[in-house]
């Protein structure tokens, strides 16, 4: 297309495309004077046209129209039976049908079998493909045909082969092994060998021991099985029966067994040590060795590991479980020999609740402290520590952090995740959630751009208002106005953009300020409820900030900020559904 503008201004263009008097702009604001459509029908009248735009105005193209082209005709595919050679005579009931397809103009995407007057049925081949094939008594027709990419069908190749039924011969079993006059001690012995069937093939194979119930040893050529044999003489019998349901005749076997003493397994516990303690959900390594003088190694299958608490919970030499209560555990080890032989051993081991899963609440008293105005807030607790990483993951099933540690704070979460988190953690922990959206306190039903409403009385988790989060950092009744929460060094107290090399650290490693809260300085910035607004000019009692507004506060700066970014009364603001690799959150409930 040819364009200008007489100002020589730089031009952008919106292309409208479309059936006639139904154009839409299917390109907007590309600055290229070329466009090519996709997906057009064959046959198919389009009209189009061009606005071009400066930064001042537009103008409107007259209106262009083209045709596609007719939808080529699409050629069959073909197909062959290249064997077996039509009207062929067959004396057993099986045979394979083969052949190939082809497609001039696509591929073949589909090759169909049907059996005389039978229903198509699919092939799992198309190029070259082939079908096993049972016949009926007598004549059969086998029949193939092709489909190709364009939906066109080839057509019906067929071949007639007859069954001629002759009498069935029956089969013959030998017992290889064992031989005859051998003499066992322990149970259970092999009995294995061969069967053959000179018109036919081979469905089942069965063996017993003296008088008692026949057992299938196979259904195959080739055949074995375990058997227990009886103190004294023995006789093993075998027997096999063929496609045309004919038997063999029995054929035995005979030999001794006297059982020989049998020695329990020697069996050596080599982890868990002895008073041993795991956090719960920490992964527990169970570790054995175990020896047999008859069986030489006992299967994993007969090595089993239980608790007093939990009862069974795994089997074999080598383990890892992770699901173990808290308690103190008696582990037991058990190892059964083939002869019915055991061996127990026990260890004790302690586990107990992992506290990077608990929540530390400290309580803060009543009392007041000075903004802008006095503010008077009552007494609540707060989280001791930053919600971290382990006990997120535990709540949310999900873990967003950039750096990743148990007991690092969680971040690069939003306001939304942290509002849901506090209900699901006050469910876990059996309080009533604060936060509902249309009354309703389940997240599964909450929009993505869900906007809360507080419960203040509800006793389960929620954010600090930002008047709490202040008070709180202040160190409440023990106020000494420091710069930062417990100090006027940083250094001590908190990590910022001059100690943490530009990580998140481990939460509680700094000093915790009066009331025994830790990383109110740095670490991460921290969520709180309220929307931004100017403080209020007159005295406050218990604020909870503006009904309505477009960002929510952050405070105590973080391990990316410089000093003065990390003072008790620096404030800064977020959108509810933003996120940072610097930003976390901690709780507080009503008290």
């Amino acid at each position: 297309m040819i364009c200008s503008d007489a100002d020589g201004d730089d031009l952008t263009y919106d292309v409208f495309l479309g059936l006639e008097d139904q154009l839409i702009m299917v390109s907007s604001g590309q600055t290229i004077k070329n466009y090519t459509p996709n997906s057009l029908a064959y046959s198919t009248t389009y009209f189009w046209s061009i606005r071009a735009n400066d930064a001042e105005s537009s103008s409107l193209s007259e209106q262009w129209s083209f045709t596609t082209m007719d939808n080529p005709v699409n050629s069959a595919p073909t197909i062959e039976i290249t064997s077996p050679e039509d009207g062929e005579t067959y004396t057993s009931r099986f045979i394979l049908l083969a052949g190939e397809s082809n497609d001039s103009d696509g591929q073949v995407t589909l090759v169909q079998f049907k059996q005389n007057d039978g229903n198509w049925e699919d092939l799992t081949s198309t190029g070259n493909w082939s079908v096993s094939v049972t016949l009926i008594d007598g004549l059969n027709t086998l029949s193939v045909r092709a489909l190709d990419d364009g939906d066109a069908w080839s057509s019906v190749e067929s071949i007639e082969a007859t069954y001629f039924i002759t009498t069935n011969q029956a089969p013959v079993v030998t017992i290889d092994t064992p031989t005859a006059g051998e003499h066992f001690e322990t149970n259970p012995i092999t009995i294995s060998g061969t069967a053959q069937d000179s018109d036919g093939v081979i469905t089942q194979t069965q063996v017993k021991v003296n008088e008692n119930d026949w057992l299938i040893a196979g259904v195959n050529e080739n055949w074995s099985r375990h058997l227990n044999l009886e103190d004294g003489d023995n006789i093993l019998y075998a027997k096999t029966k063929d496609n045309g349901g004919s038997w063999s005749e029995v054929v035995t076997v005979e030999v001794t067994f006297t059982e020989a003493f049998n020695n329990a397994p020697e069996v050596e516990l080599l982890y868990p040590q002895e008073n041993n303690e795991s956090y719960v959900n920490d992964p527990v390594m169970f570790s054995c060795s175990v020896t047999d003088v008859e069986d030489n190694i006992i299967p994993n299958s007969s090595i089993e590991w239980s608790s007093n608490i939990d009862g069974f919970f795994a089997t074999g030499t080598y383990t890892v479980y992770s699901e173990l209560s808290a308690g103190d555990h008696t582990i037991t080890l058990t190892a059964e020999d083939s002869g019915g032989a055991q061996t127990e051993l026990t260890v004790s081991i302690s586990v107990i609740p992992n506290p990077n899963l608990e929540i530390h609440m400290v309580s803060v008293p009543a009392g007041s402290f000075v903004r802008d105005a006095v503010v008077n807030l009552s007494a609540f607790l707060i989280s001791k520590y930053e919600v971290n990483q382990l006990l997120y993951e535990d709540i949310m099933s999900d873990n967003p952090s950039d750096s990743s540690g148990d007991s690092l704070p969680v971040e690069s979460l939003t306001w939304n995740e942290a509002i849901i988190f506090c209900n699901l953690l006050s469910i876990e922990k059996g309080f009533a959630p604060c936060y509902t959206v249309n009354g309703d306190a389940d997240t599964e039903n909450w929009d993505d751009d869900f906007i809360p409403v507080c419960n203040w009385n509800a006793n389960g988790f929620r954010l600090p208002t930002e008047a709490e989060w202040e008070y709180a950092a202040r160190g409440a009744t023990a106020v000494h106005n420091y710069i930062y929460s417990g100090g006027n060094e940083i250094g001590p107290l908190g990590w910022y953009q001059g100690n943490s090399m530009g990580f998140s650290q481990d939460i509680g490693l700094k000093l915790p300020n009066e009331l025994g809260i830790y990383d109110m300085t740095g670490n991460v910035v921290e969520f709180c409820w309220d929307f931004y607004a100017e403080y209020p000019t007159t005295e406050q009692t218990n604020p909870t900030g503006p009904d309505i507004g477009e960002y929510r506060i952050l405070r105590g700066g973080s391990f990316l900020d410089y000093a003065s970014e990390c003072e008790v009364d620096y404030r800064r603001s977020g959108a509810a559904t933003s996120y940072g690799a610097e930003v976390g959150f901690r709780v507080v409930r009503t008290q």
